[in-house]
């Protein structure tokens, strides 16, 4: 028969006490009994005693995350004209001069791409930092 969890009362009188080799881990039932420690469970402090109280991430203002957002959105809707504009020089004309151009609208569509990926990950810097303070 599966042990029961010990109270704070008997926590307290086990803290002192060696815990038996019997008590540690499983017992041989199909369940866990409940681990010893020797420590309070809820400490009445906090461990790191440097700690000033709970920590509140930094804000960043509703207008700064409004501007990346519409940064990041110019930037995808500029990347899309490049990639239409990309696809319609994929044309019948096989010479040397269409598929330069071809490759010339591939780099700017390269090029755009990148600027999404940056104000992609400026934005989410923004959001990390209005959401987790980091």
């Amino acid at each position: 028969m599966p042990r029961k969890c010990p109270s704070a009362h008997e926590y307290r009188a086990l803290r002192i006490q060696p815990v038996p080799q019997n008590l540690l881990g499983w017992q041989g039932f199909a369940g866990p009994i409940c681990p010893l420690v020797n420590f309070p469970l809820n400490l009445p402090h906090f461990i790191d005693r440097t700690a000033r109280g709970h920590y509140y991430p930094l804000t960043m203002s509703n207008a700064d995350l409004d501007q990346a957002r519409l940064a990041y959105k110019k930037a995808v809707d500029e990347w899309v004209d490049a990639i239409r504009a990309e696809e319609a020089l994929a044309t019948p004309d096989h010479s040397m001069i269409a598929m330069e151009k071809w490759d010339e609208a591939h780099f700017k569509e390269h090029d755009a791409h990148a600027k999404v990926t940056d104000t992609r990950e400026a934005y989410k810097d923004g959001l990390r930092t209005a959401n987790y303070g980091i």
